[in-house]
């Protein structure tokens, strides 16, 4: 409640990519006294997701710390795992500021960041600081080069994988991201059998699960195409390019333009979702939710619609930090572990 009407009021004054960056320099910097923290707290696993050891279902997801920067901090807040990235192979500097905006009316942000990060190399020395912490997903996407197109998008994406793997828990494949010009999904399907074939063998020493990060603007009847890929499970979804049933007036969705909206906004094509991957890939395969979740009952609607964990991320905007630990108290009162 202090951080709604207090601490939320005060930093939304202020450029909301300025602020991320003052929070993760402390959150880097002062990562030792978080470790040392977190080294006298004991927080016993409750649940199992395939080789996931976890405390609670509730996760964050990638976007927040992109270069793996702030884990100890992550784990201080409450995280029972962390999604780092989106990592490419080749270090980007992304889309020209600005490029993420917050629509209060909504409880959403528009980002259009354009994958930002360090590169491979650099995440990785980052991730060798904090391997024994609480389990790390990498999420991994394309160099946004334009110049890196068919098979050189596949090897590109492939050494990426090789260089994180043996450096985390699971692995993320983010071929939807909306901040991009090229367009991943729309290859055809001799593209991603090629794709498939070269990611699964360069993951084969490690055998980290692969996760796919799903469009919230795909059909669903992309399923059943889904369901034919060698995949440890799904994450759903991704931000959205739709701006419909909006609150925030046109005149400044106009103002803001391109990106891809995250928040309140996508819970209920998120949830639709999960519900009809369910049905295809059955009741034992693994998925992540993300979109929308930024209170229990919000929670509760991805696990009813078959979500095994969840992701948050605008919901810890919105909500503050507080919110980890009243998701994760709200699932031992609900037993849904």
């Amino acid at each position: 409640m202090i951080y709604e009407k207090i601490v939320r009021p005060l930093l939304f004054k202020c450029d909301p990519e300025k602020i991320h960056e003052v929070v993760r320099f402390f959150g880097e910097h002062l990562g030792w006294v978080f470790s040392y923290l977190n080294s006298k707290a004991h927080h016993p696993c409750k649940l199992q997701l395939l080789n996931l050891k976890l405390k609670h279902p509730f996760g964050l997801a990638a976007g927040f710390d992109k270069n793996g920067e702030m884990i100890p901090f992550l784990e201080f807040l409450g995280f029972s795992f962390v999604e780092v990235g989106s990592v490419t192979n080749k270090a980007w500097s992304g889309n020209p500021r600005p490029r993420i905006f917050r629509i209060p009316q909504d409880e959403a942000i528009i980002n259009r960041m354009g994958l930002n990060n360090r590169g491979a190399k650099a995440v990785v020395e980052n991730l060798k600081r904090h391997r024994n912490f609480i389990p790390i997903g990498v999420s991994i996407a394309k160099t946004p080069d334009p110049s890196i197109r068919s098979a050189k998008a596949i090897e590109d994406i492939s050494s990426t994988l090789r260089a994180v793997a043996p450096h985390c828990d699971y692995v993320a494949l983010n071929l939807s991201c909306p901040n991009t010009c090229e367009k991943i999904w729309d290859y055809d399907d001799q593209w991603f059998a090629e794709f498939f074939q070269e990611i699964s063998l360069c993951n084969r020493p490690w055998k980290r699960p692969l996760f796919l990060k799903i469009s919230t603007d795909m059909p669903e009847s992309d399923f059943e195409r889904i369901s034919k890929w060698p995949l440890g499970g799904l994450i759903i979804a991704n931000t959205t390019t739709s701006r419909d049933n909006l609150s925030t007036p046109l005149t400044r969705l106009d103002e803001i333009g391109k990106g891809g909206l995250s928040g309140r906004p996508l819970l209920q094509r998120s949830t639709k979702l999960i519900t009809a991957a369910r049905t295809i890939f059955g009741t034992n395969f693994p998925i992540i939710a993300s979109g929308g979740i930024d209170s229990p009952e919000t929670a509760a609607a991805k696990f009813t619609a078959g979500a095994n964990v969840v992701q948050i991320y605008t919901g810890l905007i919105y909500k503050g930090p507080s919110i980890v630990k009243k998701l994760s108290r709200s699932s031992f009162d609900r037993d849904i572990l």
